[in-house]
């Protein structure tokens, strides 16, 4: 009897012995110097994952950590992957949830966003998702658009309100029209990004012919698209 009875007491102990912990005495202030440090370490070393998972796990810790995490916006600048192929990014609840993860960042200018959107006609079919992320165009640093020519055509609405827009990524497929065109010819017929005064990196695959995007030339220091290299270096004349 008495040696279950202690052995219920050491199982009590070791339950709670994490209330001890040292770091349960830190002030918010380091605790967050600490996540900070922790989520820039994460994102340096595994840039190639999208959901952005420190933040998260920082929060379901304890309720001293999560309101640490919530209150420390720069934790929250690398937003999760909108896969917005998905039918609950519709409902309600994860509009709610979009638009909190907006409200962590603290208005902060330097958002990283991955939105994947194929609109199945291949035109313009608005979003409510897409409709938040233009909403807070203004403050993209880093954006990459996965899509089709209905995707990007949504995105015209944020034209004129990339100011901070450093990096962009497209993933958008060539379209029979783009894959008739001359290499090197430059067609102007996007002109969503033509106003970003920041623009500095443009990424896109092989397979995107860029003859219907129009971009600031005269920022653009880095790019990955061999008929987009031969426009630059021709500032654009076809």
């Amino acid at each position: 009897m008495l040696a279950k009875r202690r052995d219920e007491f050491n199982d009590f102990i070791h339950s709670h012995r994490a209330l001890l912990l040292p770091i349960r005495e830190l002030p918010p202030e380091l605790l967050q110097e600490i996540f900070h440090h922790y989520y820039t370490i994460f994102v340096t070393w595994f840039t190639f994952q999208r959901d952005a998972r420190p933040p998260f796990i920082l929060t379901q810790v304890c309720t001293a950590w999560r309101n640490a995490a919530i209150a420390l916006p720069s934790l929250w600048v690398k937003i999760p992957a909108f896969n917005l192929s998905r039918g609950k990014t519709h409902e309600a609840g994860y509009l709610s949830f979009v638009e909190e993860l907006f409200r962590r960042s603290g208005g902060l200018a330097m958002l990283e966003v991955f939105v994947y959107y194929y609109p199945l006609s291949g035109k313009a079919e608005s979003h409510p998702v897409m409709d938040i992320l233009i909403r807070h165009s203004e403050r993209l640093k880093i954006l990459t658009l996965d899509g089709n020519q209905g995707a990007l055509d949504v995105f015209a609405g944020a034209k004129g309100r990339l100011p901070n827009l450093v990096q962009l990524g497209l993933h958008i497929p060539a379209t029979a029209e783009d894959l008739w065109q001359t290499p090197g010819v430059v067609i102007a017929k996007n002109d969503t990004f033509e106003e970003a005064p920041k623009l500095e990196i443009v990424k896109m695959p092989r397979k995107t012919r860029p003859a219907w995007l129009m971009l600031p030339l005269q920022t653009i220091i880095k790019f990955d698209n061999e008929p987009l290299q031969w426009a630059l270096r021709t500032g654009g004349e076809s």
